[in-house]
């Protein structure tokens, strides 16, 4: 692609004013890139704007791809249009860079901003894998896909507690599993899987315990233990 004219859009990751120089690490949910500014090359006042932009604001830019070794990608951007589409404020309310020592608390009262450090993307994108893995691999095995309810009427299963809600006048509670959903659409669809989110409401004392979970699960007719067994392998 060098010497290609591209349009780009995402989030300033990172502004760095070397004088005559200007260097914009441009970031979005594919990776960063870095795009320059070269004083005489383009327009002051295009120049000017590039070094004033804040970390972590929107921006939309055009240039041409440049190969350069130097450069972490092999390449750079050359600018020659760049706007800020949002401005954000400084200083900002909690550090995005993958060494941020922000506290989990303050993090999660900005998880908008939280979500775009790097490491808080890749649990997404590992779980989108996975779900994606899930989804592929009993699909191709003939089963089909059911959603099932979330707000029940009474206990699926035994031995776990129950968060009640209103439903209208009556009283029902978040689903604890999807259980009861799977062997009524197995005795008639046969083969199902679903991909849901189910409630334990257990006190706990422990971070590895979770109230809402999202679960994955099968059920399947006319099998025995060895095939359920395969499946689960």
């Amino acid at each position: 692609m060098d010497g290609k004219e591209i349009f780009l859009r995402g989030w300033a990751a990172d502004v760095r004013d070397l004088s005559k120089i200007k260097f914009l690490l441009l970031r979005d949910s594919t990776g960063k890139v870095q795009t320059i500014a070269l004083k005489g090359e383009v327009d002051d006042n295009l120049f000017k704007k590039i070094g004033k932009i804040h970390p972590e604001s929107c921006v939309e830019l055009e240039g041409k791809v440049v190969a350069n070794k130097q450069a972490k990608q092999g390449f750079e951007v050359s600018i020659s249009k760049c706007e800020v589409i949002a401005d954000s404020d400084v200083p900002l309310p909690i550090d995005t860079s993958p060494k941020s020592q922000t506290n989990i608390d303050k993090r999660l009262d900005y998880r908008f901003l939280d979500l775009r450090r790097q490491e808080t993307l890749a649990v997404f994108k590992i779980q989108s894998e996975i779900t994606s893995a899930f989804r592929e691999h009993f699909r191709n095995l003939g089963f089909i896909e059911i959603q099932t309810p979330s707000i029940i009427g009474s206990a699926s299963e035994g031995g776990t507690e129950l968060f009640p809600v209103k439903y209208f006048e009556k009283k029902a509670y978040l689903a604890q599993s999807p259980q009861l959903y799977k062997q009524m659409c197995a005795i008639s669809i046969e083969k199902v899987f679903t991909i849901c989110p189910v409630w334990r409401a257990e006190k706990h004392n422990t971070p590895r315990h979770l109230n809402e979970s999202r679960q994955m699960d099968i059920e399947v007719a006319f099998a025995d233990e060895f095939e359920i067994m395969k499946y689960m392998e």
